[in-house]
This record gives structure tokens, C-alpha cells and sequence, in this order.
């Protein structure tokens, strides 16, 4: 039996901020739920504010120790994105990618696979996109001290990667510390 990695491996976050887009469900709901029960303060950055109120409140409910915020953030807007990343010291953006992603190619003639959809061709296409984009990121924030990363699971092997480029755009991987 391997070791898996769990939220109970989350070390203390207190001290810690993470801003959590989507936070109000899904994924970004777990992470964020998960993150305040480790002590982080956690802010939910999400596009309805009502929504957004009513998770953090289920967090509280659950953590009543539980430091949460909401903030309403466009993505769809980078010129609302960029100011509050530069006022955030050591700044991280964080995107989820897979292992699958190495199955992936981009269909620029077809992005939304509405000629002839594959759900496993177009989750790999996104997994690959959410690490080219990662990429692309970090070499626009070389020189800002923001990182770009994206978050690498693999079912496979049941452990979590880092992945993450170098100042002269080299890949690598490490173990994913939160």
C-alpha cells in the first residue's frame, strides 16, 4: 500500500493568505474549506458575492475558527487581476493540470471540440492548456517576484507535483508543499 497524500497532510497555515478563485464550490470550495481548517486566512475570490458569502459561511460553520473573506474578482478582467497579485508579497498563482496532460494537443481549428468531441482528448487539450498557460505566466511575471506553478497529481502514483520553470524557462518538478 502506497502513501497517500491527504488534506490531514496540510501543515499548519497559520499566518498564511491564499486566495482561492472559485472558492464558493467544487474544487475551489474543498481547497478553500481545507485550507481554513489548517488555519490559513482564506479569501474567496468569486464572481457572485451572495455565493460566495453563503460558502463562507458553511466554512465558519464547519471551522468556527475559520478566517474567510470574499472578494468579488473577475477573471475574465486581468487589469483587476494584476494590481491585487503585485500587492500580495510572494505572490503564487496556482493552476491544476493532470499527468494526462502529456495525451493532450491543441486543436486550435476546434478549442471547444464541438466537430468531434473525445472527453478524454479534451481534458487532456485542458490540462495541457492550464500548463502552457502556467508558462506562460511565469515568463510574464519573471520580473515581478510573482511565481507561476501548476499543481500536478498523478492517479497513478497517488503523489502531487509541483511544476514549475526557472528564471531561464528550464522545467522542473518537486514535491508539492502547501
Amino acid at each position: 500500500m502506497t502513501n497517500r497524500w491527504t488534506q490531514n497532510d496540510i501543515p499548519d497555515q497559520q499566518g498564511k493568505c491564499v486566495i482561492v478563485t472559485g472558492g464558493n464550490s467544487g474544487i475551489g470550495y474543498e481547497a478553500a474549506l481545507a485550507l481554513a481548517g489548517r488555519n490559513a486566512h482564506v479569501i474567496l475570490a468569486v464572481r457572485s458575492l451572495d455565493k460566495g458569502e453563503e460558502a463562507a459561511r458553511q466554512i465558519r460553520q464547519r471551522f468556527p475558527q475559520a478566517q474567510v473573506t470574499v472578494m468579488e474578482l473577475n477573471l475574465a478582467d486581468l487589469k483587476s487581476i494584476a494590481p491585487l497579485l503585485k500587492k500580495t508579497p510572494g505572490a503564487r498563482v496556482v493552476t491544476v493540470s493532470s499527468g494526462v496532460h502529456i495525451l493532450g494537443d491543441i486543436h486550435f481549428d476546434d478549442l471547444q471540440w464541438e466537430k468531434k468531441y473525445d472527453r478524454w482528448g479534451a481534458y487532456a487539450q485542458s490540462k495541457l492548456a492550464n500548463l502552457l498557460f502556467a508558462y506562460e505566466l511565469q515568463r510574464r511575471f519573471a520580473e515581478t517576484g510573482i511565481n507561476a506553478i501548476s499543481e500536478l497529481s498523478s492517479r497513478i502514483c497517488g503523489n502531487k507535483f509541483a511544476v514549475c520553470w526557472s528564471s531561464n524557462g528550464r522545467l522542473c518538478f518537486r514535491g508539492l508543499a502547501v
